[in-house]
């Protein structure tokens, strides 16, 4: 059967996973060889700097639910205000590590190389943005701007 990793909530454990669904593969009628999705945390706009800034609500929803304080999404502007101590930052920071965030540039590099690494056969990308009109394009810059360059050309 084919395999899906979230790695959206588990970075560190995706190739060790899709290594271990390769190696123990085996050919069924309905698949010939191994096919892997992993689901990847994507927020793409149009500079680095607001993709950071878009990420914000997230990041912090992140935070609280690590300290079992799980709350609805807060706005952009409860996120940017939220009085983040160092190790706050760099803990909510961190789990943007393998995943995808950034300007159309930046975020297609990002995905090569996770593509590269894990030599996945399929991306399924999900984002927590706030704001729904923020949310649709991030997935428009994906689309118009990176999605080309990740098809593959299988010969």
């Amino acid at each position: 059967m084919p395999f899906s990793f979230a790695h959206h909530f588990s970075s560190a454990n995706t190739e060790p996973a899709l290594a271990l669904y390769r190696q123990s593969f085996r050919p069924s009628p309905w698949l010939a060889e191994p096919y892997a999705m992993i689901a990847v945390n994507t927020i793409c706009a149009d500079t680095d700097e607001h993709a950071d800034f878009l990420a914000g609500p997230s990041e912090l929803s992140f935070l609280r639910l690590r300290q079992g304080r799980p709350e609805p999404l807060a706005t952009l502007d409860e996120a940017a205000a939220y009085p983040w101590t160092p190790f706050e930052r760099e803990f909510a920071r961190e789990r943007y590590n393998g995943q995808a965030k950034g300007s159309p540039e930046t975020v297609r590099g990002q995905l090569v190389d996770l593509l590269q690494r894990t030599r996945a056969d399929e991306l399924m990308l999900t984002t927590m943005i706030y704001d729904i009109d923020d949310r649709v394009r991030s997935f428009e810059l994906v689309t118009e701007k990176v999605a080309s360059s990740l098809i593959r050309q299988d010969s």
